[in-house]
């Protein structure tokens, strides 16, 4: 996919984004390219909807996660010198980076001691 993924789901480029629309957009995306709704289709158009439909699923996990958002910026400008990130930048990855850690220590802890 050579699209923008902000582009594709109709958001700004920016780091705040709408996650209501986000989640609006890439619904009504995968109604139309879901792999389930080419069964009787070519083999051919088989594969170019698990493609697209790949496509997008990867495209929605990177804007929906803050960190994943915030590098895939940084990657469309390869220079942290063109970007404004917001004032609450560093405590929206702050608070993204401190869940990650929890489930992280979480999975770690034995069973007894949960």
């Amino acid at each position: 996919m050579t699209q923008n993924y902000f582009e594709l789901f109709n958001l700004p480029e920016k780091f705040q984004i709408d996650s209501v629309k986000l989640q609006e957009n890439y619904r009504s995306i995968q109604k139309e390219i879901h792999p389930d709704r080419f069964a009787t289709s070519t083999e051919n158009e088989k594969t170019q909807s698990m493609i697209k439909s790949t496509q997008v699923n990867d495209a929605y996990q990177t804007l929906k996660s803050t960190t994943k958002r915030a590098k895939y910026i940084l990657s469309l400008h390869k220079s942290v010198e063109k970007i404004t990130l917001p004032p609450d930048f560093s405590t929206a990855l702050s608070i993204d980076s401190q869940k990650s850690n929890q489930w992280v220590s979480d999975i770690k802890r034995p069973l007894f001691l949960k």
